[in-house]
């Protein structure tokens, strides 16, 4: 049997293994190991902050992973766990000889990453060797939700693998998947190159979002009557109830707004990532890019709205300034569709969908059980979107000539992969 444990050693029990909670035990996001080389600590470090959710955080986690590298982890990681073992043979834990398995090695440590308060949060482990390298990502669901999509990611993996060979398109590989002690493993290889993570709408990948588009063949369907529509439709029989009254009613109203406004709409139809975030993609210096958590990947979704997931998401984390919220997605979202080939005047329509999805995604966990609030950003988001219908599509009904913001201005510098060498990659 093992447990973590915060006090002193108690006699009879074996110490396998040291870690220390990041930020503090009262709220942990990581437990890294004290136990293996400066480099493996500083890598995790590093890859801990730069994974962070607010700007603060990356900077604090920079700072304690140039502080550890520079040998003062005992100065800065004072929250400290041991792993110990009632069996005094027991020299590594159940996780440490499942990994060593698959890796075919054990010289590696591992860190435990949590995402306490997100509606799909679940472990993700690294391991990583004494040089630093990382050798691989695991992923653990843990309830009927986390193990549903944990395998529904193992499966896209495998499906989009052959079809992803030769673009500029870099998914990891699939080292195992499977039950493993009442949880749902996937473990997958670290992919190759350092980038950049797009940041702002700037930087929306568009041109990469039209690749992803196009690893299957694509469909024409009319919105209101195309299979994905019908499934969140399906799905919110459960979830509206669950996301409470303003969230529920809030996305009520807008599927049947959505329906009355565009369900007659012809749309092209398919493969999207699901999750099309800044953290969760890697411009590389060539144009490639490297591109991870797919649990929410299908072949039938309206294409743009990773895009308008994308603008969305970044628009929502910036001050207002300016123009509100939806009419600066609108026009962002606009220029970016039509750099992927798709019809501008589509960036309102795929805005209210993308929001509906992730709001639904809480409801989904909320209705599983989970205990994590509703973000009211996106309410607040989708609320916009159903008051600048008027003007959001004359914003992006007139083409060329129409008066942008600076957050549309053509796309320049680090964002490799909206030049047009890149359009034509199959």
């Amino acid at each position: 049997m093992l447990a973590f444990s915060t006090g002193n050693k108690v006699p009879g029990q074996t110490v396998i293994g040291r870690f220390a909670a990041v930020p503090s035990i009262a709220n942990p996001r990581a437990l890294v190991p004290l136990d293996g080389s400066r480099q493996a600590l500083s890598r995790i470090l590093a890859q801990y902050a730069a994974g962070a959710a607010s700007p603060m955080s990356r900077l604090a986690g920079k700072l304690v992973a140039l502080a550890c590298s520079a040998g003062l982890a005992p100065l800065v990681l004072r929250s400290r766990l041991g792993l110990v073992a009632a069996d005094p043979e027991t020299k590594a834990s159940p996780l440490h000889r499942f990994l060593s398995g698959i890796l075919g090695r054990s010289d590696f440590t591992i860190s435990l990453r949590l995402a306490p308060g997100r509606p799909n949060s679940k472990p993700v482990v690294q391991a990583v060797a004494a040089d630093g390298s990382l050798l691989a990502y695991a992923k653990f669901g843990l309830d009927p939700l986390t193990k549903r999509l944990v395998r529904r990611e193992g499966e896209v993996l495998a499906e989009l693998a052959p079809l992803c060979s030769g673009t500029v398109v870099h998914i990891p590989a699939v080292l195992h998947r499977g039950p493993w002690n009442s949880l749902e493993a996937l473990v997958v290889s670290p992919l190759v190159g350092k980038g950049l993570m797009p940041r702002t709408v700037r930087e929306v990948p568009a041109k990469i979002a039209e690749v992803v588009a196009g690893l299957r063949p694509r469909q024409q369907a009319r919105l209101g009557t195309c299979a994905c529509w019908q499934r969140m439709r399906e799905q919110a029989k459960d979830c509206i109830p669950a996301l409470g009254p303003q969230a529920g009613n809030t996305v009520a109203r807008a599927m049947d707004w959505v329906e009355k406004q565009w369900g007659l709409e012809t749309v092209a139809i398919g493969q999207s990532h699901g999750d099309w975030i800044p953290p969760n993609i890697s411009v590389l210096a060539d144009g490639n890019c490297n591109i991870w958590d797919w649990e929410r990947g299908d072949a039938d979704v309206p294409l743009g709205a990773d895009t308008l997931q994308f603008v969305s998401f970044v628009e929502m984390r910036r001050p207002m300034a300016g123009k509100p919220l939806a009419e600066r997605v609108i026009a962002a979202g606009g220029e970016a569709l039509a750099r992927q080939g798709l019809p501008r005047q589509q960036a309102h329509m795929l805005m209210a969908f993308s929001l509906i999805r992730s709001l639904l995604w809480f409801g989904e966990a909320r209705f599983e059980g989970r205990t994590a609030d509703v973000d009211q950003s996106f309410v607040k988001a989708l609320e916009s979107c159903m008051q600048t219908s008027a003007t959001g599509q004359k914003t992006v009904a007139r083409g060329g000539d129409t008066q942008m913001d600076a957050t549309s201005a053509p796309i320049r510098g680090r964002q490799l992969i909206d030049k047009d060498k890149t359009a034509d990659v199959n």
